[in-house]
């Protein structure tokens, strides 16, 4: 028997100017898929150029076309203290903490 896939995070690696056109685009198509909870957006905390954006797995489902526009890449999720929620429901930073296997 086959084993599901675990959850794909995505990195978008882009400027800061591009930054906001994804934060933008995220979140009209979030809102256009009823704000799923399980789909956030997060940024690194520290501004630098290039800089870094993280789309949980749950957003693949409606932003599955804007990962491949921005050649994202599968990475594992970021830490906690390195990012900020964009876009996302208050408790989405929850995702971020890896349950370890019992």
């Amino acid at each position: 028997m086959l084993k599901p896939h675990p959850p794909t995070w995505y990195r978008i690696e882009c400027s800061p100017t591009d930054l906001l056109a994804i934060e933008n685009t995220f979140v009209r198509f979030w809102a256009d898929f009823g704000y799923p909870a399980d789909a956030a957006l997060f940024a690194r905390r520290e501004p630098t150029d290039p800089t870094y954006v993280y789309v949980s797995p749950g957003a693949d489902t409606f932003f599955a076309g804007e990962l491949a526009v921005w050649s994202a890449q599968p990475c594992p999720p970021p830490s906690p203290s390195a990012v900020s929620l964009l876009a996302g429901h208050n408790d989405a930073c929850n995702m971020l903490v890896t349950k370890s296997p019992q």
